[in-house]
């Protein structure tokens, strides 16, 4: 999905994320915010739900810098929610679609 397509004001969080990123980090979203970029709906939601971060250790970081109160969340009036609880289904990486893709591609190097 081009990154035209994904509305505001989740493309500015997303690239503030980006920015802020010292290293490549891979979000799999699911819940509301998912289904409204797939399938193009007008449902309004608050957060994005993030079931997995590759690699582990940057779910932490990425509550700390966008989860629900942060400076980013404020600027954005959205937030990342990173869920430690989510059950998703088996094999269910064969069905993830990039978001992104081409852009947010530096290399851990020229970060």
């Amino acid at each position: 999905m081009p990154s035209d397509n994904v509305p505001e004001p989740w493309r500015s969080l997303l690239a503030d994320v980006d920015a802020q990123c010292a290293r490549k980090i891979e979000m799999h979203c699911i819940g509301g915010f998912a289904m409204t970029l797939h399938y193009g709906l007008m449902r309004p939601t608050g957060d994005i739900d993030v079931c997995h971060v590759i690699p582990s250790d940057g779910a932490p970081w990425l509550a700390k810098i966008a989860g629900e109160g942060t400076d980013l969340h404020r600027k954005h009036c959205v937030h990342v929610q990173v869920s430690a609880v989510a059950t998703v289904p088996e094999q269910y990486e064969s069905r993830l679609i990039e978001v992104f893709p081409g852009e947010h591609t530096k290399s851990d190097e020229e970060r």
